[in-house]
Order: structure tokens, then sequence, then C-alpha cells
């Protein structure tokens, strides 16, 4: 293992026990269960894993950009804890019983404990990001992190509120899956930029971020085809594969989405090219990788 990918993997564990140190850190003195419910909960979820790829993602950007130590693990736990709570707040809309192959936390606990522990973990990503080292800097960070919050609710909202995908374009889906999953996405691309005080940059990581985001979904819709069709306990999700059915394109829907996948991800590939001091190289090199296994 070369010493680039020893610092990567040690500052990935440091981002993960920040984590945790801040959501433990809320149970103050309070010794009975029920005020630390919310608190064991979003612990657990934690440690049922994931593949951490915002947290690596921002934290390549700020190594990429040379941005302490100190202030790469800020960023880079706040945007981890945001997309965590949103899986949490996911699986309880979408009746997802588990995850990762564990229990779901609105199953293991209650849904209204699954709500609490989302909410828990987003108030621990500004706690979070409150640590960076340049407080002037803190406006545009905030605002950044509630445009994002913004943005993914915006996009979830529309989502749900999807009553048939007759009603729905591919342009309206693209739109969806910009707000919902975009955001989360490009956060961690943006807020080094910020940091760093390149608005102008900041801007295109968006661009490029967005762009991943809806090959990343579609390729999600490609692997969940036959559970996204619904079940007794379950009810039926959005998916691209009805809209490209009901479109008339030619060639199998599989095929063609495939086609589509692999067009944003080229975009995001020649977009986060034209990011500042490389930085946008880990995100090209995600794109280049989901793209060769199409």
């Amino acid at each position: 293992m070369s010493q680039l990918q020893t610092d990567t993997e040690t500052w990935m564990r440091e981002i993960e026990g920040q984590m945790i140190t801040i959501i433990a850190a809320t149970s103050g003195a309070h010794t009975e269960r029920s005020a630390s419910l919310a608190v064991e909960a979003a612990l657990y979820h934690l440690k049922t894993g994931g593949s951490r790829t915002r947290a690596r993602i921002c934290m390549e950007m700020s190594m990429t950009l040379r941005l302490t130590k100190f202030d790469a693990i800020a960023l880079s736990a706040c945007v981890e804890l945001l997309h965590n709570a949103s899986l949490i707040h996911d699986d309880l809309q979408d009746l997802e019983k588990t995850r990762h192959q564990e229990k779901s936390v609105w199953t293991k606990y209650s849904p209204s404990i699954a709500v609490c522990a989302g909410d828990l973990m987003i108030s621990c990503a500004y706690v979070a990001i409150s640590a960076v080292s340049n407080p002037q800097i803190l406006p545009d960070l905030l605002n950044a992190v509630h445009r994002c919050i913004a943005n993914a609710t915006r996009g979830q909202c529309k989502d749900l509120t999807v009553r048939s995908p007759n009603d729905l374009s591919l342009d309206e889906y693209v739109d969806i899956v910009k707000a919902k999953s975009g955001a989360l996405l490009a956060l961690p691309l943006e807020l080094p930029l910020l940091l760093m005080g390149d608005r102008k940059a900041s801007k295109l990581a968006i661009e490029a971020a967005e762009d991943f985001s809806v090959g990343y979904q579609i390729i999600d819709d490609l692997v969940d085809l036959e559970d996204d069709l619904g079940n007794r306990e379950r009810p039926a999700s959005l998916n691209i594969s009805t809209l490209i059915k009901q479109n008339g394109r030619k060639g199998s829907p599989k095929e063609e989405m495939k086609v589509l996948a692999r067009s944003y991800f080229e975009s995001a590939h020649r977009i986060a090219g034209e990011l500042p001091g490389s930085s946008g190289l880990y995100l090209q090199s995600l794109s280049k990788k989901i793209v060769q296994a199409l």
C-alpha cells in the first residue's frame, strides 16, 4: 500500500471517529435510555456500514487542494452525517426493512425514533462543520449546507408525490435526481472549494456532481429494477425504466439505461476535469470506473 493510500485510510478512520464522537456527545448528562435513544439509533445506523463515498470524495478533494487535515475531517464528517441522515429518513419513507443486511433504524427502533435519529444527525453535521479553522468562511459554508438540505428535500418531496410514472417526463426525472441525490454529491466537492474562497469553481463542481448523480441513479435503478415494482409490503418506487418504455425508445430498457448512464458519467468526467488543481480527479476516476463496468 502506498503512503497516499495509507494516509487516505487513516483520515477515513478519523472521519468515522469524529462522527461517532459528535453523535455520542449529544447524550450529555442524561443517563436514562429514553433521552439517548436517538443517539443509540444514530450510532447503530453508522455501525451497519456503508461505502462512505461522500466523505471520501470530500477528503480526496481537500487533500488535492492542500487543506489541513483538521479542516478536511470537519468538512467530510459534515457531508457524511447529512447523507446518513437522509438514508435513515429514506428507509422509513420507502418502508425499507433492511440496510446492508441489517435492520433499518425504523424497523429496529420505531418510525418515530428514526425521524429523531435522522434529525439528530443533521444537527450533528452543523457541529462538525463549525470546527473549520477559518470562521470568516462559515457563512458561505452554512449557506451551502442549507441549500443542499433544501434541494434534497425538494427532490424527495417531488419523488414522494409522483402518483404515476405516466405523469412524469424524462426531464422531470432528471430534475428530481439532481435535487434529491445531486445535492448530497455536490456538497463534498463544493465545501472544500468554498473554504479556499473559490466560489466560481464551486458552481462548476455542482454541475459535475449533478451529472454524476443522474448516472449513478440510473445504475441504481438498473440494479433495483425488480424491487422498484413494489409488493404488498412496500409501494412501487420511481424507476427510469418505466419512463424509457413509455417514451417509445428503441432497444431494451436495460440497454437504454446503460447508454443514458454512460452519457451522464462522461459529462461529469469532462466537467470535473475543468476544476482547479486536478481537484476533480477523484470524481473523474469514479466516473471512468463505473463506465468501464457497464
